[in-house]
């Protein structure tokens, strides 16, 4: 389901910073996993349209359904290492170029059903 946001958001993650940011790996299905580091007594904060996992709140679990025409871009907070994302609808007939949420976006009547 969410191969291409992974790569999106892979694409355009900055460039990790030892001693600053935390390390993450991302799972198949999008799935966003923080390392938890010596030291680490925090979780990292939430990631719009991802949900944190109950279970082990490192995980965030993809929310968003694929849709060509949002556009994603990473970004990283120096203060804590965590990532975040800005996404952009390109969708003409709909917020073209405007900043969108998760909420904002599965609402859109031009995005298309996940298989």
């Amino acid at each position: 389901m969410a191969t291409d946001l992974t790569t999106q958001i892979e694409d355009t993650l900055p460039p990790f910073v030892e001693g600053r940011d935390r390390r993450l790996h991302f799972e198949p299905d999008g799935t966003l996993v923080y390392a938890r580091e010596e030291g680490d007594w925090e979780p990292p904060r939430g990631i719009d349209g991802f949900e944190i996992d109950p279970e082990d709140p490192w995980r965030l679990r993809p929310l968003w359904n694929l849709c060509t025409a949002r556009l994603q871009t990473a970004v990283r907070f120096p203060a804590c290492g965590c990532i975040s994302l800005i996404s952009r609808c390109n969708e003409p007939g709909a917020r073209f170029m405007q900043r969108v949420t998760f909420e904002v976006c599965k609402q859109c009547p031009f995005q298309e059903p996940t298989p």
